[in-house]
């Protein structure tokens, strides 16, 4: 093999090596985001959880179902 195809084959394969990782971070930055928001989520419904009890006791002393 002539030095120019070593050569071509190896930037080659850098470039490949480049766009791998590429498509890696954004996999993992979008997981990441979507895990963030899960959280998000989690932390709200825990929120509002925390309220509920209050809410059904607002609702039974002025007669009322939540």
């Amino acid at each position: 093999m002539s030095w120019r195809k070593e050569y071509k084959a190896a930037r080659q394969r850098r470039v490949d090596k480049i766009a791998r990782n590429k498509k890696l971070d954004a996999a993992l930055d979008t997981a990441f985001e979507s895990g963030r928001n899960f959280d998000k989520q989690n932390a709200l419904s825990r929120q509002m959880g925390q309220f509920e009890p209050l809410a059904g006791m607002l609702g039974d002393a002025m007669h009322i179902t939540p």
